[in-house]
C-alpha cells in the first residue's frame, strides 16, 4: 500500500515542480516577447528568469492580461520558505519562603524567529507552537523520568516581506522549584515536593494552512507525535506587519 502512495506523492510533486519552471514566452503590449520561467508576482512587476538565468523585471503594465492572469494564479499557489530559530528565555522570577523551604517560579518561554528565505511575500502566515516540561508530584521523583507534558499556543504574524525577518515571544510556562532548608528533608520525605524542568519546543509555520516550517529543539517530541495539530484561536490583537521593502536582486 506504501508504494502506490509513495508514486502519487512524487508525480504530484513533479507534476508542481514542472508547473512552477514551465518556460513561457511572455509579451508585452507592444507586441514585444521574452522567454523564460515565472519567478514571482507583486503589485509592481512580474520577474522572470531567462534560460541563461539572468532575470528580468516586466513591470505589470507593460504586459498582456493573459501573462498577468498567468503570474498571479502562479503567485497565489507558490508558497515562501522559512527557517527557524529558538532561544529559551526567562522573563520573571518569583520567590517565596516559609519555616521549611524556599520556592521560585520562572516563568519561561521562547524567542522565536522566522526568516523569509524566498523573493516572495508570505500572507496569511502564522506560527503553532508546543512548549515542553516535566514536574515531580513527590519527594524523591526522578525529574528526568517524569512524563512530558505540554502546553500549545499560536502567533498570527500576518506579512512576512522578501529577505526579512519577523521574531515573537511564545507564552510562558511557570517553571517552580523548592529548595527544603536545612533539618526538614525527614519530615518532608513523604510530602509533595514540586519541581520542574523547562524542557524545549516545536514549532509549526503556516502559510494559507499550508505548513512553509518546522522547528523542534528536540527529536524526541516527534515520538510524542504533534500536541499542537489543532490550530489554537486566533489572538485579538495582531502584531503589526513589518514595513515593506523592495525585493532585492537574486
Amino acid at each position: 500500500m506504501k508504494r502506490p502512495l509513495l508514486l502519487l506523492l512524487w508525480m504530484l510533486a513533479v507534476v508542481a515542480l514542472t508547473a512552477e519552471e514551465e518556460m513561457r514566452t511572455w509579451t508585452d503590449q507592444f507586441g514585444r516577447t521574452l522567454t523564460g520561467t515565472f519567478v514571482e508576482a507583486n503589485g509592481q512587476e512580474v520577474i522572470v528568469r531567462r534560460s541563461d538565468g539572468t532575470v528580468a523585471h516586466l513591470l505589470r503594465t507593460s504586459l498582456s492580461a493573459d501573462d498577468l492572469a498567468f503570474a498571479d494564479k502562479a503567485q497565489a499557489a507558490k508558497p515562501i520558505i522559512v527557517t527557524i530559530d529558538a532561544s529559551r528565555s526567562k522573563f520573571t522570577t518569583k520567590r517565596t519562603e516559609t519555616a521549611t523551604m524556599t520556592t521560585f517560579v520562572d516563568d519561561w518561554g521562547f524567542n522565536v524567529n522566522l526568516t523569509n528565505t524566498t523573493l516572495l511575500t508570505g500572507r496569511n502566515l502564522r506560527a503553532d507552537y508546543v512548549l515542553y516540561y516535566r514536574r515531580t508530584k513527590k519527594m524523591g521523583d526522578d525529574l528526568a523520568t517524569q512524563p512530558l507534558t505540554h502546553q500549545t499556543g499560536t502567533e498570527p504574524l500576518d506579512t512576512l516581506d522578501p529577505r526579512k525577518a519577523v521574531s515573537f515571544h511564545t507564552s510562558t510556562v511557570a517553571i517552580t522549584t523548592q529548595q527544603l532548608r536545612e533539618g526538614y528533608w525527614t519530615v518532608l520525605n513523604s510530602g509533595t515536593y514540586v519541581n520542574t524542568k523547562f524542557e524545549g519546543i516545536w514549532v509549526r509555520v503556516y502559510e494559507n494552512d499550508q505548513m512553509i516550517g518546522e522547528y523542534v529543539s528536540s527529536e524526541d517530541y516527534r515520538k510524542e507525535g504533534w500536541l499542537g495539530g489543532t490550530p489554537a484561536p486566533k489572538a485579538a490583537a495582531k502584531r503589526k506587519p513589518a514595513a515593506k521593502t523592495a525585493a532585492p536582486a537574486p
